[in-house]
């Protein structure tokens, strides 16, 4: 009897708290926490890694695999930095010569940067202007992380601090879920892309029902994976992770967001998946930029 209670109170917790991921959330802190001990045992190697203007910490996909590398991480500049500033818009004075760095010509990853670089190398139009435009839209802030998109009706008024985009229908076939796709870049490799899947009322959150660890083969075909090195390459995302949605009847990949500081691997992920995840991208790191 008691078991049955404390499982219907589970239930109707895990319920209400999907919209904020909130045991998606507490099981990822936790595996940070783990993964900060794990990977902290074998940092051996005499490679020094150098960040600027900050370090990062246990959360960031960064921290992991260079950590998994087995690279000293040090403050400052140096033979081998990365600039590493969790900011959308990075408009501050860089020290010279900050272009060679990892990530050092990343310095703008606003949505509405990544829809002119989006269309620019895919020639599929991203941006809508939501005065003209009929029909439904999304709107959703300039800047990363915000996490407040939605569906709006157009033509309506432009907000200022807010992008207008296309409505792709990423919903998957004969299911009630929309597909999110991540595609980590390392360098010119890609060495894992996730499917994100989630119910279609909860689009725009960050918590997932599954994720699914795929070669990028699988998802991306040939030109697609050229398209997002182009990409990739004319936003200076030397590191980092970009979030895709193809749509259901065009099978059109497009390209909504990149980041340069992910916290990753995404929530809904085992500790062994997260250290699968990390291990491969720290092989790349290692290859593209230690070496």
């Amino acid at each position: 009897m008691l078991w049955h209670v404390v499982r219907s109170i589970r239930h109707t917790l895990e319920r209400y708290a999907y919209a904020l991921g909130f045991w998606d959330r507490l099981r990822f802190f936790i595996h940070a926490i783990l993964l900060f001990f794990i990977l902290s045992l074998i940092r051996n190697n005499k490679t020094v890694l150098h960040f600027y203007p900050e370090r990062p910490v246990p959360l960031y996909l960064t921290w992991y695999a260079a950590c998994a590398t087995r690279a000293k991480l040090k403050n400052g500049i140096g033979p081998r930095t990365m600039l590493f500033m969790d900011d959308t818009l990075i408009d501050q004075k860089l020290p010279e010569g900050h272009e060679r760095w990892i990530n050092g010509r990343c310095l703008d990853i606003r949505k509405s940067t990544v829809a002119k670089v989006y269309e620019k190398v895919f020639g599929h139009k991203l941006a809508i202007d939501p005065t003209t435009h009929t029909g439904a839209a999304v709107r959703k802030s300039d800047f990363n992380a915000t996490h407040d998109g939605y569906i709006v009706e157009c033509p309506t008024e432009a907000e200022k601090g807010y992008v207008y985009q296309t409505l792709v229908d990423n919903t998957i076939s004969g299911v009630p879920y929309v597909e999110d796709i991540r595609i980590t870049v390392v360098g010119t490799e890609m060495p894992v892309v996730v499917l994100k899947r989630r119910p279609q009322q909860y689009r725009f959150w960050s918590a997932n029902s599954s994720v699914l660890i795929k070669e990028v083969h699988e998802v991306l075909s040939d030109d697609e994976r050229a398209k997002v090195l182009q990409f990739s390459k004319l936003l200076g995302l030397d590191f980092g992770e970009i979030d895709a949605v193809r749509d259901r009847r065009s099978h059109h990949l497009y390209l909504i967001d990149a980041n340069s500081t992910p916290m990753s691997p995404p929530m809904r992920l085992s500790l062994k998946k997260r250290l699968e995840i990390i291990h491969r991208i720290a092989e790349s790191f290692a290859r593209q930029f230690l070496t």
